[in-house]
């Protein structure tokens, strides 16, 4: 007798809100049984760029079906979208630095970060087309040219994770969170001047294995109704050495 249960069909596991997520429906054009992974939006919230659990990248428009981009490596791939140009979405793998500038169905090679062989993370700027940062297990990368070209932060060897936050003051440049390794020590880094001078110490790193990270009072702006968010500390997500359940931990700046 065969007590092996049938397998296990998922259906449609992508889901969209139009009401700042009070509410949420099926994706219509998601293909049934993929699931995971992260999915960038454009800034009018009309295409959809997806990065799959298994790996895959897949686009779509809001509600078409999904279909392959073969010009984005899609074996472990970061993707973003810029926050101002709802044309343009971004990718990294290994040292290179990718652009798409016709929402996102096809990619072309930009910009290299170093030596990187691992990019964690990309975030954009959230009222300037073009102003990108990368955290790397190479360091931190900037660009202001929609990636054509990147400077490394100085004294910066590796960074895990990365967030911008509310500025300072008026008018300043958004705070930048880093969880990163400078000069040898590992921790939480906060800049006021993007990064001009160097990240001044926040906290001290508890793990190597950071999921996420999000900015004291990051801002998330506004762009067709989906609102706008602020988030009022530091949250850590991670494991720490010799436990298998994420930590977590929030600490205001």
């Amino acid at each position: 007798m065969n007590l092996t249960p049938p397998p296990l069909r998922l259906s449609k596991q992508l889901a969209l809100s139009s009401d700042s997520g009070a509410t949420w429906s099926p994706h219509s054009g998601a293909p049934d049984g993929v699931a995971g992974g992260k999915v960038a939006i454009s800034a009018d919230g009309t295409s959809i760029l997806w990065r799959t659990g298994t790996n895959r990248i897949l686009v779509s428009g809001t509600t078409a079906a999904f279909t392959d981009v073969s010009s984005l490596p899609g074996g472990g791939s970061i993707i973003a979208a810029d926050k101002k140009d709802a044309g343009i979405f971004y990718g990294a793998s290994g040292s290179s630095f990718y652009i798409s500038r016709n929402a996102g169905r096809t990619f072309s090679s930009s910009g290299t970060l170093g030596s990187s062989y691992s990019p964690y993370k990309i975030v954009t700027h959230p009222t300037v087309a073009g102003d990108v940062w990368v955290s790397t297990n190479a360091g931190l990368f900037h660009s202001t040219n929609f990636g054509a070209t990147f400077e490394a932060i100085s004294d910066v060897s590796q960074a895990w994770g990365i967030a911008l936050g509310a500025p300072s003051g008026s008018g300043q440049y958004p705070a930048i969170f880093a969880v990163a390794k400078i000069s040898g020590t590992g921790g939480i880094y906060r800049s006021d001047d993007a990064g001009v001078s160097s990240l001044s110490p926040r906290g001290i790193l508890l793990s190597n294995t950071l999921l996420r990270l999000r900015g004291s009072r990051l801002m998330i702006p506004s762009t067709a109704s989906r609102g706008t968010a602020l988030q009022s500390s530091l949250l850590i997500q991670g494991s720490m050495a010799g436990r298998s359940r994420p930590s977590f931990g929030t600490a205001p700046f």
